[in-house]
């Protein structure tokens, strides 16, 4: 839903809030994993389904690509300012924009956060019945605010390409009804014409 320019404000703050309270959840996540299970060993959460594993990733999302840290400590620390620069840059605010871009700056901040102080990120969820590699909080945000993200983007360039809104239809059909129609014809006696006639 697109919003008027006086609520962009609200935007704005949402946009700040979803990204802190999605940051404070991971870096405080992460602090109590490692605080509470041995590095490199688990904890049972849901029997054969779900452990919490701690390790140091230094690769990205997932643990692929662990030979390349420092280039992605410099994407990392690149990517918040990007990411505020891009919502900076949104003329008109929706939604489904400001909660996904919040998201992922959350996320963003909070494995940039483990980079710069831990050499890695924190990982520390494991869900055994996928054999999934190992994540966290910041990765699971990113991850669903890119696909909101993608759907919301898909969507609107759908309504672009789908033919005349109906609030323009509406429009022009109310101006073709205000246009002026042209005199009837009289018969002499300034009646018009077309009536029966009188005997």
């Amino acid at each position: 839903m697109e919003t008027q320019p006086s609520s962009s404000r609200k935007h704005i703050l949402f946009f700040f809030a979803v990204a802190l309270l999605s940051s404070t959840v991971d870096i405080l996540t992460k602090a109590l994993a490692f605080a509470h299970i041995p590095f490199r060993e688990s904890m049972e959460v849901i029997p054969g389904v779900l452990l919490f594993q701690t390790t140091v990733n230094t690769g990205i999302v997932f643990g692929m690509f662990k030979t390349l840290s420092v280039l992605f400590l410099i994407i990392s620390i690149a990517a918040v300012p990007v990411i505020i620069g891009i919502f900076h840059n949104i003329r008109v605010h929706r939604w489904m924009m400001t909660i996904p871009l919040g998201s992922i700056l959350g996320g963003a901040f909070g494995n940039m956060y483990d980079r710069i102080v831990h050499d890695g990120v924190r990982d520390f969820i494991y869900v055994k019945a996928i054999e999934w590699p190992i994540f966290n909080v910041a990765d699971s945000v990113i991850c669903v605010g890119v696909v909101l993200l993608s759907f919301t983007l898909l969507f609107a360039k759908e309504e672009k390409s789908g033919g005349v809104p109906e609030e323009t239809k509406t429009i022009g059909e109310n101006r073709q009804s205000e246009e002026p129609r042209p005199p009837q014809p009289t018969d002499g006696t300034g009646e018009t014409g077309g009536d029966a006639p009188r005997s």
